[in-house]
């Protein structure tokens, strides 16, 4: 299997994991701050460890390196937090189909950024793809109390998750990804674990549920450690391009865990919105498959 194939591969194996992330972690008795704290510092940890294990050691060889690593940790971290803010004030839908414009976001700032091009069909399948997501959300119902900010934290989400795809292809990639994610997620941890002891009801929830250790472990190291080295890898071979229109599988993916998992039939619509997705990723796919390198490939 050739490397671009392989990071197919990887970035289908990431979404996968992903899109199962949420499912997981629903049963979790502590709140999503404490979860994103836990999951953050038992991926460094794990990784840490799985790196010595092998006799290698972290490190990057320039200071400005560290800085572009914790740089794109924060755009992590504010990601995740924007994203769930979102939707928490606004709708599901909402929030998923801002966070989704990331892919077209990624094309406008490779271009004015970084003055690379991309073929006219992916400036055409990026609105396509997010007229799927919105088709899948949008058959779920909800109220949101504040649809303007949650629009709006959506899209910053978006761009946050797009620019650190970005950084990391542009001035990371010739590390392996599994010290590249180890930077960033330890940065996560750091930057918002003040946050998370700072509230008496946080330091409550984690205390009752520190008997699910075996939990936090889990998505700490299946659900965030993992897809998230295999998303860097995919990044670093194929492309933050590629990688963000190929992702937007991953509500198609979590559509069918739910229906394995929680026996929830999709409706028409949400096989439409599935199809055109589905579509649009097939269509990316097909460029790595032919074995063709991506060396200017323009790409959460």
């Amino acid at each position: 299997m050739k490397v671009n194939q392989l990071a197919t591969v990887s970035v289908l194996a990431a979404i996968s994991l992903l899109a199962g992330n949420g499912y997981f972690a629903k049963g979790l008795l502590t709140d999503v701050l404490n979860i994103t704290v836990i999951r953050s510092l038992v991926a460094a940890f794990t990784i840490y460890v799985v790196v010595r294990i092998f006799g290698e050691r972290i490190y990057l060889r320039t200071r400005s390196d560290y800085f572009i690593c914790i740089g794109v940790g924060l755009l992590l971290g504010v990601h995740w937090l924007s994203f769930f803010y979102s939707m928490s004030i606004s709708t599901v839908t909402l929030g998923m189909t801002a966070l989704y414009t990331y892919p077209m976001m990624t094309l406008i700032f490779e271009r004015v950024f970084f003055k690379k091009t991309a073929p006219l069909k992916d400036y055409l399948i990026a609105p396509f793809l997010l007229l799927g997501v919105w088709m899948m959300a949008s058959s779920h119902q909800g109220v949101g109390t504040n649809n303007a900010l949650g629009a709006l934290l959506g899209i910053f989400s978006a761009g946050c998750f797009a620019a650190r795809n970005i950084l990391q292809e542009q001035f990371l990639k010739t590390y392996p990804a599994h010290h590249v994610i180890f930077y960033q997620v330890l940065t996560v941890a750091i930057m918002l674990l003040p946050l998370s002891l700072s509230q008496t009801s946080h330091i409550d929830n984690l205390i009752s549920g520190a008997n699910e250790w075996w939990l936090w472990l889990i998505i700490g190291i299946i659900f965030t450690a993992l897809p998230h080295s295999l998303m860097a890898f995919s990044i670093q071979n194929i492309g933050a391009k590629s990688v963000s229109i190929i992702g937007c599988l991953q509500p198609v993916i979590a559509t069918i865990i739910s229906f394995f998992i929680l026996d929830e039939l999709a409706s028409p619509q949400v096989f439409l919105g599935a199809a055109i997705i589905m579509a649009g990723a097939l269509i990316e796919i097909s460029k790595t498959r032919v074995g063709r390198v991506v060396s200017n490939a323009t790409v959460e």
